[in-house]
């Protein structure tokens, strides 16, 4: 092929980046917990760092991976090229290509510019270690397994602060490829201290687990849900209108607020104070829409508690 030829083909091929559809991180959005594995799709998995466990399906024919938002895995690491490399999958075949990064990409301890994956090859980018399995690879369920255990929290058994921060990251970063809209909410309970205070630690677990249920038994199928920290949650509400997710905010309050919790002897009422936010081009990254949710939050709470300001 003459490099005419090949410069043509390669601008074909960033053409098809710029466009590619919504990130295909495997993300579970209510609770993480046993599910099927899709042993056909070839997928990275991150070995190292961070990230530890996140996976990565390759399900498009094209996957980018790069610090610029438009990528498909965009990653915050300045060892990392704005568009460094890119996957293609070709029938069963998965080859990585190198976009020209400063830094390089490597395949086990080869750099490289373009070069098909087998089961099992560590592809480095930047300081991130990306272990590639193939569709067949019995080891999807092993990641599988470690994925849900490291996104979870054990005492709600719904994802934790760390997989909270990730989906954030990631819809994030569609709604800037792609737009959309994006809401987040952050609920927190109301006097929970005193609750633990009158009643103790152990009823105030059984009151963090019961409100969960009532999350997750209120949200739809692409909601997602997370323990923020402490009696704090975050419920994340894509392409959903304000008055829409002020209706789903609403109608949490009122459920915290009628059921009768309790454990053993003991019951309380209880209830949560709620406060939201919408993201839009102007914020500086997640911080920025979290810090705004949370300035709601406290004006709930501030102003009387069990409501919702949005």
């Amino acid at each position: 092929m003459n490099l005419l030829a090949e410069d043509e083909k390669e601008s074909e091929r960033q053409a098809q980046l710029r466009v590619q559809h919504t990130t295909t991180v495997t993300r579970q959005m209510s609770m993480p917990g046993p599910r099927a594995v899709d042993r056909r799709c070839p997928s990275l998995v991150v070995v190292s760092g961070s990230l530890l466990g996140t996976i990565f399906r390759l399900e498009d024919a094209l996957t980018s991976i790069g610090r610029d938002v438009v990528n498909t895995i965009s990653v915050n690491d300045a060892g990392v090229s704005r568009r460094h490399a890119v996957f293609e999958r070709v029938n069963d075949r998965v080859l990585v290509r190198d976009l020209g990064s400063k830094n390089g990409t490597y395949v086990n301890d080869d750099e490289v510019r373009e070069r098909e994956l087998s089961d099992g090859n560590l592809v480095y980018v930047g300081h991130g270690t990306y272990k590639f399995l193939s569709g067949d690879s019995p080891e999807h369920g092993y990641y599988e397994d470690l994925h849900d255990v490291a996104s979870k929290d054990k005492l709600t058994d719904i994802p934790n602060r760390r997989y909270f921060d990730e989906a954030l990251e990631r819809e994030i970063g569609r709604v800037q490829r792609h737009g959309g809209s994006l809401i987040l909410l952050l609920l927190d309970l109301d006097h929970f201290k005193s609750i633990n205070d009158t009643h103790g630690h152990v009823f105030g677990d059984a009151v963090l687990r019961q409100f969960a249920r009532i999350l997750k038994g209120r949200l739809r199928v692409n909601d997602f849900c997370a323990r923020y920290g402490g009696e704090e949650f975050a419920i994340l509400l894509t392409d959903t209108g304000k008055e829409e997710a002020r209706q789903l905010a609403e109608s949490v309050r009122e459920l915290c607020q009628e059921h009768m919790y309790s454990d053993g002897s003991i019951t309380a009422l209880v209830t949560t104070s709620v406060g939201g936010a919408a993201w839009h081009s102007d914020m500086a990254g997640s911080k920025a829409i979290i810090e705004a949710a949370d300035i709601k939050l406290y004006q709930a709470k501030s102003t009387g508690r069990n409501k919702v300001v949005l």
